[in-house]
């Protein structure tokens, strides 16, 4: 594929995971993200970046994180295993390592819990 139309898909595929993120979190309003997309801006091929997602679970039950994947292998997520007791919160570290990558990046996460999967976004302009 051209890069034009891979970027093109790639910004879609984005678009899809955030519009489906929007829709699960009004689903279950008991919990609360801080950010649901993380904007990078530009970055260098060979500069790992990283940042965190936060977590409030307001519902009366507790919650468990089971899983978080990544879109690709260039995505590396840290959660804690602990159970996340009403009102707690809790942190998704997530490293982005754009090393063979060029131009704009989105890639997405999901978030595997104990009240259904949620979809989380990061994007950047990789340049040399």
């Amino acid at each position: 594929m051209k890069p034009s139309t891979t970027r093109i898909i790639s910004m879609l595929l984005f678009a899809f995971v955030c519009i489906n993120a929007k829709w699960k979190m009004e689903a279950n309003p008991g919990i609360v993200w801080n950010e649901t997309e993380h904007k990078f801006g530009d970055i260098k091929q060979r500069q790992i970046v990283e940042t965190h997602f936060v977590l409030t679970n307001t519902t009366k039950d507790t919650l468990v994180i089971e899983n978080v994947q990544g879109s690709c292998g260039c995505i590396v997520s840290k959660w804690p295993k602990q159970r996340v007791v009403p009102n707690d919160t809790a942190e998704i570290f997530v490293k982005f390592d754009p090393k063979g990558k060029e131009g704009q990046q989105f890639k997405s996460l999901t978030v595997y819990t104990s009240m259904g999967a949620y979809y989380l976004g990061i994007s950047a302009n990789v340049q040399k």
